[in-house]
C-alpha cells in the first residue's frame, strides 16, 4: 500500500448527487479520491438503490452485532443492492465485552449465502461501549480477527485515530488489520498510517436515502473484488 497522500486545500465541489453542511466536514478532492462509497444500517430505513447506483462505486452493509443481533435490514438491502449493480460488503459491530470468535460465528453465519464484493469489516467503536480493560478487548478482537481469517477473509477495521492507538497499533498479530478510517478532519491520518477507507462525513444527504447518510472515499479500487 503506497503512502497517505496529505490533501490540504484541494476540495471537490460535491460529493457527486450527494452533499454536506458546508465548512463542517472535509470535501476530499475527486480528483485525488475518484473512489466513493457509503455504508447503511436499519436506522437509514427505505432505499432507493436505483438512485444511488450512479453516485457511488462500494457500499457497506450492517450484518451483524455482537454474538446474535442480526441487523433486520441486511438481506434487503443486499439483495436490492446487488439488483442495481452495487459492489456489497458488510460489517460487524464488535462489542468489547463478547467473546470474538462468537461474533465471528454471528457475522459469518448471517452472511454465509451472500457473496461479498468487498472485505468484511470489524467496527471497533469506543463511545458507546462498556468499560473493558483495553487487554482483554484486544485479546477477543484478536480472536474476531484469527477466525475471520480461518474462515479464509482479511477483515478491515473501522475506527478513528483514538481506536487505532488503542485496538490496532497494539494488536500481537501478523500482518495487522487495514484500516476504515473515520475522521472529520482532512487529511484523516499522518502519511505513515495505513488506510484503505476513510469516513469523511455522517451527515451526508443523497437522492434515495432519507436523512444523513455515511459518506466515504477510498484510495483505489485494489480492494473491491472484480465482477
Amino acid at each position: 500500500m503506497a503512502a497517505v497522500t496529505c490533501v490540504f486545500s484541494v476540495y471537490a465541489p460535491h460529493f457527486r448527487n450527494g452533499s454536506w453542511p458546508v465548512g463542517m466536514y472535509p470535501e476530499p478532492s475527486e480528483i485525488l479520491y475518484p473512489v466513493r462509497g457509503i455504508d447503511l444500517s436499519h436506522h437509514n430505513g427505505a432505499v432507493d438503490f436505483t438512485l444511488i447506483s450512479d453516485s457511488i462505486d462500494f457500499l457497506y452493509l450492517k450484518a451483524s452485532e455482537g454474538a446474535t443481533w442480526r441487523d433486520p435490514m441486511y438481506n434487503t438491502y443486499y439483495s436490492q443492492a446487488k439488483t442495481a449493480g452495487i459492489p456489497v460488503g458488510a460489517y460487524h459491530f464488535f462489542n468489547f465485552t463478547i467473546d470474538g470468535r462468537l461474533q465471528a460465528e454471528n457475522f459469518l453465519w448471517h452472511t454465509r449465502h451472500h457473496s461479498l464484493d468487498l472485505p468484511p469489516v470489524i467496527d471497533v467503536e469506543t463511545h458507546t461501549q462498556a468499560s473493558q480493560p483495553d487487554h482483554k478487548v484486544l485479546t477477543r478482537l484478536t480472536d474476531m480477527i484469527t477466525a475471520l481469517r480461518e474462515a479464509g477473509h482479511d477483515p478491515l477495521i473501522y475506527t478513528h485515530r483514538y481506536g487505532i492507538e488503542r485496538f490496532v497499533e497494539p494488536l500481537e498479530i501478523e500482518p495487522k488489520p487495514r484500516v476504515w478510517i473515520s475522521s472529520f478532519t482532512d487529511p484523516p491520518l499522518p502519511d505513515t498510517t495505513d488506510w484503505v477507507i476513510w469516513q469523511y462525513s455522517n451527515v451526508g444527504t443523497m437522492p434515495g436515502i432519507t436523512g444523513d447518510v455515511d459518506l466515504n472515499v477510498a484510495r483505489n479500487t485494489d480492494f473491491i473484488r472484480p465482477n
